[in-house]
């Protein structure tokens, strides 16, 4: 398993998230420096997202995707409706008013 840290995470700074097409190249970038294709990407809440979109750029270079409570390609889409039907479910925020 190989875990890169995202640009300026990590206590580094490693330089400047331009895009999240610069870190789908980072990932590419690791991924080769490591000889590794295919392989399985994973990703954990934003992660998930980036996971995702590394494999829909680089699907040849992917044998399987892993997403963990992450959003998808159209999170801007439906996040109001999301978060209307979690206020339905579970109230509101602890400690709002």
């Amino acid at each position: 398993m190989v875990e890169p840290t995202r640009r300026l995470r990590g206590g580094k700074r490693i330089g400047r998230i331009s895009s999240v097409a610069r870190c789908v190249a980072d990932l590419d970038h690791v991924r080769a420096a490591w000889g590794l294709d295919p392989v399985v990407v994973a990703g954990h809440s934003w992660g998930a997202g980036l996971a995702l979109r590394y494999a829909v750029a680089r699907p040849e270079r992917v044998s399987g995707l892993v997403c963990v409570a992450g959003t998808d390609l159209g999170w801007r889409d439906h996040r109001a409706a999301y978060l209307a039907e979690r206020r339905g479910r579970l109230g509101p925020p602890l400690g709002a008013s």
